[in-house]
């Protein structure tokens, strides 16, 4: 079972904090954690959530379906609109010189939730995209939080090291 304060710390004041992160967890206990912690800043319209390959079902039984900017199983389409917004925060959108009349979605983090990180990504195009993110999305208030399963593999530890700032792994709870 997660350690819900350990993981709250990890993303409120740890290294997950302004970062891309990479949770590792045997089910979906985290994912949830995280939805709870994110649900209040998003329902005040201070952050926006993008979310891919989530349960749909588990979502709506846990009362998170309406903290999400996007849900979408198409993951493809989903980053894309990921990316045209890091490209308007980059260019301010054209004829919009002013900073005062930006819209506030400009300004607001966007947090990308990909489950099943590891699948996902296993198609070029959604890798590609994904890079790009990791690559200039924290410059721009765009950070991943990837899902997956424990990683065994010694080579996937050091690929998800090298992609992601901060790795969380599940701790179980003392007994």
């Amino acid at each position: 079972m997660p350690n819900f304060n350990s993981l709250a710390d990890h993303l409120n004041y740890g290294a997950g904090a302004d970062s891309h992160t990479l949770i590792t967890d045997s089910g979906n206990a985290s994912l949830l954690d995280v939805l709870e912690l994110m649900a209040p800043s998003v329902r005040e319209g201070k952050t926006q959530i993008v979310g891919i390959g989530l349960d749909q079902a588990l979502v709506e039984q846990h009362g998170f379906a309406d903290i999400f900017e996007d849900q979408s199983n198409d993951a493809g389409r989903a980053l894309a609109a990921v990316i045209g917004s890091m490209l308007a925060r980059i260019t301010g959108q054209p004829n919009i010189r002013n900073f005062s009349k930006w819209p506030d979605s400009l300004f607001r983090p966007i947090f990308v939730l990909i489950d099943d990180y590891t699948t996902i990504t296993s198609d070029p195009l959604v890798s590609s995209q994904v890079r790009q993110i990791l690559i200039q999305g924290r410059a721009l208030g765009v950070y991943v939080l990837g899902f997956t399963k424990p990683l065994e593999n010694e080579v996937l530890k050091a690929k998800f090291s090298a992609d992601f700032h901060s790795v969380w792994e599940d701790e179980p709870e003392d007994a």
